[in-house]
């Protein structure tokens, strides 16, 4: 798989003269000898093309790895001749293709790769046909003849494309797995560790552990963290207990205490009815045979049903969706499923919408905080269809009325437009820089 430096992720659309400024500077840098392509499995250095020759040890064929690399080398064929570029016009009027042209990669803006990645799989259907198309041309030639060198990118490839885009986006409820991911990462170091065929990567098994069970340590004392994994109802409080014993009282606690909290300001919430007992009433009490039975509320009664594992989900499903739909079973849960799973469990996100911030927040303003802390949670809401209630009722009032305009939907396409090839003529003044 292809090294790339972690800047910061940017999607979209781009228009065609931005998209060809930045090729002909990605060229460029194709062209300097200061700069060398290193292949993570074989890290001696080497001046060769990677158009022109493979590497020494190519990633493994069926992971993600060689996908990445079929994909990085379309992109790279389609953008750099401008005879395939105007065949991928003419494929993807055919077709009927409206979204954004190919662009090339380059391994040392991760974004630029992200975008590149991000919309080959937008335009899945052209690059499909010209490759079928160039299968049929160099029938029974070797593949090595053939421009695109004879790659074929399966449907389950294509989804895996998008699945690493839709991680490297970072936008979704995925405070719930942070536990998930650094057990899974450190125990697949552990095993890699012990493995001969990883000798040559002895070096740096135990620094990456040591790092990653210091980050496990600090999200497993993170409430918030342990409130989302046990509202995941993937997880529940059955993960915790399983793998991480030593906090699994803690966060049981932790959950009830929440769970109490929201009850108690729901009932102060909610006017109390209470009707005079009467003396006729209480002459009465003596022919009741079946009187109120002190005991667990309903709404421990429902808790405990939820910790039981009521309606379980995948791991990879939403967990926002699933309390979507069981809101009125769990009411006083969903409202703390909504608030803790709407956190990020990455930096991406915060740092979007800190970059953000001083379109939304005024610097003399005295809650900024409070505003920009809002922008994060309402982003998961808004992206995963939860209508938005309390403080945020009027907004969410104002979003359903121009949803449901459509010269709004255009209005904000174009803008989106002309936004995103703004930042793609950026990165290309960055590069020329």
């Amino acid at each position: 798989m292809q090294i790339i430096i972690l800047d910061e992720v940017e999607d979209g659309e781009n228009k065609q003269a931005d998209v060809q400024e930045l090729d002909s500077n990605i060229e460029e840098f194709d062209n300097d000898e200061e700069l060398e392509e290193i292949d993570p499995d074989d890290a001696s250095n080497h001046n060769s093309s990677t158009e022109d020759e493979s590497p020494s040890l190519a990633p493994a064929e069926g992971g993600i790895g060689h996908t990445l690399m079929k994909v990085d080398y379309i992109c790279q064929r389609v953008s750099s001749l401008s005879a395939q570029q105007r065949e991928f016009k003419l494929v993807s009027k055919k077709l009927g293709y409206n979204g954004p042209q190919l662009i090339a990669g380059y391994r040392i803006r991760w974004n630029v790769a992200y975008n590149s990645w991000q919309q080959a799989y937008q335009a899945r259907k052209v690059i499909d046909h010209i490759l079928d198309d160039e299968s049929k041309k160099f029938a029974g030639r070797s593949a090595a003849t053939h421009y695109f060198k004879g790659y074929e990118i399966s449907k389950k490839e294509w989804e895996n494309i998008n699945s690493l885009t839709q991680v490297l986006e970072g936008d979704g409820p995925n405070s719930s797995m942070i536990l998930y991911e650094y057990y899974r990462l450190i125990d697949n170091l552990e095993k890699r560790k012990k493995n001969h065929d990883f000798t040559v990567l002895q070096a740096m098994f135990d620094p990456m552990i040591v790092v990653a069970k210091k980050y496990l340590a600090l999200a497993s004392e993170c409430s918030p963290i342990l409130l989302a994994t046990i509202l995941h109802p993937a997880w529940r409080l059955s993960l915790i207990r399983d793998k991480f014993v030593a906090h699994s009282a803690v966060a049981e606690e932790l959950l009830r205490t929440t769970f109490k909290a929201k009850i108690k300001a729901h009932k102060k919430m909610m006017p109390q009815v209470t009707t005079p007992e009467s003396s006729a009433e209480s002459d009465e009490d003596k022919f009741n045979y079946y009187p109120e039975k002190s005991g667990a509320s309903q709404e421990d009664k429902k808790l405990k049903k939820y910790i039981e594992g009521q309606w379980p989900l995948s791991k990879k499903a939403d967990p926002l969706q699933w309390w979507k739909l069981h809101a009125l079973e769990f009411p006083r849960l969903a409202l703390i499923a909504r608030d803790v799973l709407a956190c990020a469990g990455s930096s991406e996100t915060v740092e979007r919408t800190f970059s953000a911030a001083a379109d939304v927040c005024q610097p003399g303003r005295s809650l900024a905080a409070p505003t920009i802390e809002r922008c994060v949670s309402s982003h998961m809401w808004l992206r995963n269809a939860i209508k938005a209630s309390g403080p945020f009722a009027e907004a969410q009032s104002v979003i359903d009325t121009a949803t449901g305009n459509k010269k709004f939907k255009s209005y904000i396409a174009n803008e989106n437009k002309k936004y995103e090839a703004n930042k793609i003529k950026h990165v290309g003044e960055s590069i020329k820089k």
